[in-house]
């Protein structure tokens, strides 16, 4: 269902930018039943406190050009403001998270379209092969 609405929406969400750990996550065990005796490794990181950050981004009325892609509306909500990419920039994934939930939707449910979607085009593929111009194109 959520990869049809994507489809219908004709692209990936811009919060698939932060599904990469998921995307790899699922690649790797892809190619675990291919390859039982692949040695890799998972890497994930400790939760960030990022309230003060997030809050303040909402309040800025960060989330529409957030969840739209939108560089140039991000840039006009962070230009004089305290949230910058020095200060918050470690917080991206926390705003992408709680500017989903004022929609009601999750950054999980949105990481399962971009999974999806990334394997039927090869994601896995560049990943593997570490080819970053490929999973950009396939995000884009």
């Amino acid at each position: 269902e959520a990869v049809e609405a994507a489809a219908a929406r004709g692209g990936l969400e811009p919060a698939c930018k932060v599904c990469e750990e998921e995307v790899a996550k699922t690649c790797y065990e892809e190619a675990e039943k291919d390859h039982p005796d692949h040695n890799g490794t998972d890497a994930t990181g400790g939760p960030t406190p990022c309230r003060e950050c997030v809050a303040e981004f909402q309040d800025l009325g960060g989330c529409r050009p957030l969840l739209a892609g939108d560089e140039e509306g991000l840039e006009r909500v962070m230009t004089n403001s305290s949230v910058t990419d020095e200060r918050c920039g470690h917080c991206e994934e926390e705003a992408y998270k709680s500017c989903l939930a004022e929609e009601g939707r999750s950054l999980h449910e949105v990481c399962e379209v971009c999974v999806a979607q990334a394997m039927d085009h090869g994601g896995c593929e560049a990943h593997a092969a570490g080819n970053q111009t490929r999973l950009e194109e396939i995000a884009h």
